[in-house]
């Protein structure tokens, strides 16, 4: 098994915020709406949920056409990178704060994590970080927030892995090759805003490799994630 991490760049901006949250939803429950999916292999897979004021939303999407698949995904959010790799990543302010385990996250902006990979927990995070916000009074400091988490399974006969960031890899940018394996390939977005004191966007990608008979080959990608904040 590989795990490679990789650092992607934070960036930092400053600008003036115009609160807006794009949404879709069918039923209310505590001011969200919610449709789920849910089969036994996974606690409340949501495949989407919103309200209808468009303030907060959460789109959770796992695939997988069957349980092995799906069991994949499991695997797939469950690998943590090594507690070292994040250190390395976090400011030395921050290593007190990173746990000894399960550490999915570097530094955090606002009082809101930011990610290093993307994990059940890091997915979960996001999730209820939102549902507080929906159950919160609304005040001066209007808040909005979005999730949307995509997990796919896919199987290929070859499959290569570049490093992330590049739109056109070249051949030196190669990091492994491989023969009859699935791939799950996972995005992460989340947003916050304030309406006129602070925002963060934050994005990260993952490619975790499975051999035929579901054997973990390979953690790809894992890495500080591309964070805009104000």
């Amino acid at each position: 098994m590989r795990i490679t991490s990789f650092l992607s760049i934070l960036v930092v901006t400053v600008m003036s915020i115009n609160c807006t949250a794009e949404s879709n939803g069918t039923s209310d429950n505590n001011g969200i709406s919610e449709n789920y999916s849910s089969t036994e292999n996974f606690d409340s897979t949501v495949n989407h949920t919103t309200n209808d004021n468009q303030d907060f939303s959460k789109t959770i999407d796992r695939g997988g056409s069957n349980d092995f698949e799906q069991n994949l995904i499991r695997i797939a959010e469950s690998q943590y990178p090594s507690r070292e790799d994040v250190l390395d990543a976090a400011s030395s302010s921050r290593h007190e704060e990173i746990s000894e385990s399960k550490h999915w996250w570097y530094t955090s902006f606002d009082g809101v994590r930011i990610p290093y990979a993307i994990t059940a927990d890091a997915v979960n995070y996001y999730g209820d970080f939102i549902d507080s916000l929906v159950t919160k009074e609304q005040n001066d400091f209007y808040e909005s927030a979005a999730l949307a988490y995509n997990a796919q399974v896919t199987f290929h006969e070859a499959f290569e892995v570049y490093e992330p960031g590049f739109r056109n890899p070249t051949p030196d940018q190669l990091l492994e090759s491989f023969e009859d394996v699935y791939v799950v390939e996972m995005k992460l977005r989340f947003t916050y805003r304030c309406i006129r004191h602070c925002f963060l966007s934050t994005d990260l990608g993952r490619i975790v490799v499975f051999d035929k008979d579901g054997n973990l080959l390979g953690v790809y990608h894992d890495g500080p994630a591309l964070a805009t904040v104000a």
